[in-house]
């Protein structure tokens, strides 16, 4: 494939925040380590306690769209994903999705759209669990190709994903390594694959990188993890730090119930032919694509939906291009 060069483009990033104090931080830091500011627009769903965290609110700021909104009329992670995307989102050329408690490497703009024109076409997604950081700490920004692989089931019998790094130099990789798993705290690609897979709001939490990593491979669009990662995320630690609020720690969250979620994705991925009667609302909208279909993402993915039988390639995660 002839090189594309990308680096014109528009970068439009997603921030669903909840009630997180490191997300003027956020903000503050992929500005400040973008190489090309004017190409770079952020949309923010801030879910804060209107009366107590006013201090939180970005407030106007060249490039930035922000809406406030009553946390504890927060319907979740996903319901706030999708909320920035078909409201805040404009005509940029390309979307990054990431964490509001997030770093960035220098240049990271750049180096994302560089990274993207080595793919071998160009109707991907580029996703990565980011290396840890912590607030008031140097960053690590020693270069590391993280890629993703398969480590346990969920009770749900959904697999569940885990990072790994691997032992050679991100520069000795020819491009992005394929992989059938997806992070919802860092991946980009461009903006028209979010309207021809809409990201689904009625999931609340867990089952959200599962059923969009399916989704997007059965639309025929494939997910690769980049060569070196760009950015970085503060992993929550509850016996470390007692600040961070988390939506289902909240008090009003006990009335909600995740198990409605994940009853409505094992539905859409074929892995029940139980009707989620009590989350049903647009499943053909958010439901898998025609390209390819769920069986072939188990074939390729070494993961079996039905039984949570992992091959040795999905607990190694070394795999081939398509």
């Amino acid at each position: 494939m002839n090189y594309v060069d990308f680096r014109h483009d528009r970068i439009f990033v997603s921030l669903a925040s909840y009630r997180d104090v490191e997300l003027r931080n956020t903000v503050n830091d992929l500005f400040a380590k973008a190489k090309f500011k004017d190409r770079v627009f952020v949309g923010i769903l801030n879910q804060i306690d209107l009366k107590e965290e006013k201090y939180l609110i970005i407030g106007k700021r060249a490039n930035v769209r922000e809406v406030i909104y009553n946390y504890k009329a927060s319907e979740g992670c996903t319901w706030a994903r999708n909320y920035i995307l078909k409201n805040l989102r404009k005509d940029e050329e390309f979307v990054l999705q990431v964490d509001s408690h997030s770093r960035f490497d220098q240049d990271w703009d750049i180096h994302v759209l560089e990274e993207y024109s080595l793919l071998p076409k160009h109707d991907c997604v580029l996703t990565s669990y980011p290396p840890a950081f912590e607030p008031d700490k140097p960053l690590d920004t020693t270069p590391k190709h993280v890629f993703m692989k398969f480590r346990d089931v969920h009770y749900s019998g959904l697999p569940l994903f885990l990072a790994d790094i691997g032992t050679f130099k991100p520069n000795d990789l020819k491009g992005p390594t394929i992989t059938p798993a997806l992070s919802a705290g860092c991946f980009f690609g461009p903006s028209n694959i979010f309207d021809r897979v809409p990201y689904d709001p009625f999931i609340y939490f867990f089952g959200e990188e599962q059923s969009y990593a399916i989704r997007l491979y059965t639309h025929g669009i494939d997910l690769y993890c980049p060569r070196k990662t760009f950015i970085y995320h503060y992993y929550y630690d509850a016996s470390k730090n007692k600040i961070k609020k988390l939506h289902w720690n909240d008090d009003f969250k006990k009335s909600l119930d995740e198990s409605k979620g994940l009853a409505r994705v094992k539905y859409i991925l074929g892995m029940t032919d139980h009707f989620p009667e009590e989350n049903c609302k647009d499943l053909n909208l958010y439901g898998v694509g025609k390209n390819r279909t769920v069986e072939q993402w188990q074939q390729f993915s070494g993961f079996n939906l039905k039984t949570g039988e992992m091959s040795p390639i999905a607990l190694s995660g070394f795999y081939k291009d398509l």
